[in-house]
Formats: structure tokens, C-alpha cells, sequence
């Protein structure tokens, strides 16, 4: 990767953003599922 914070426009800025919300959302909503896969014995 290559590149400059000057050049970025905001529809990159968007896409981005929207892409990073997606994987907080999903983690969020199954958070209690992946801590009991992480913990069970």
C-alpha cells in the first residue's frame, strides 16, 4: 500500500468505513457465541 492521508476521497473514506462497521456490527452481535467458543473446555 501506498499512498498519501491528502489524497483520499470520500467515497474511499465511505467504503472503508461502511466495510470496518460491518465487522464491529458482526462481532458485536455475536460476541457472547465467540467468548463461549473461546472459553468452553
Amino acid at each position: 500500500m501506498n499512498g498519501s492521508i491528502l489524497w483520499v476521497t470520500p467515497g474511499e473514506l465511505l467504503k472503508t468505513f461502511a466495510i470496518y462497521s460491518a465487522v464491529g456490527l458482526f462481532h458485536f452481535v455475536f460476541r457472547k457465541k465467540f467468548l463461549g467458543l473461546s472459553f468452553e473446555n
